[in-house]
């Protein structure tokens, strides 16, 4: 998996992993006790959230993600809402 990828590769590069699975990092892909977290206050590598995407999708101009469809939720953190 993805996060189990990018922990590792945090951790490699000296960063903090971002990715847990209850209290602990989560650093293998078996591993199915506890919820699933993002620790956003660590500085680790980390995949895009769903805003960035549209945003990144867009050419980075906020121009042209205001003609894009975009959910409710990315509208409102790009246009400021």
């Amino acid at each position: 998996m993805a996060c189990v990828w990018l922990n590792a590769y945090s951790a490699y590069k000296g960063y903090e992993p971002v990715y847990y699975r209850g209290n602990a990092i989560w650093k293998d892909d078996t591993s199915t006790s506890g919820i699933f977290s993002w620790n956003k206050s660590k500085n680790g590598y980390r995949l895009p959230t769903e805003c960035e995407w549209e945003f990144a999708a867009g050419g980075g101009n906020a121009e042209t993600q205001k003609r894009t469809i975009l959910t409710p939720t990315a509208e409102a953190m790009l246009l400021g809402k």
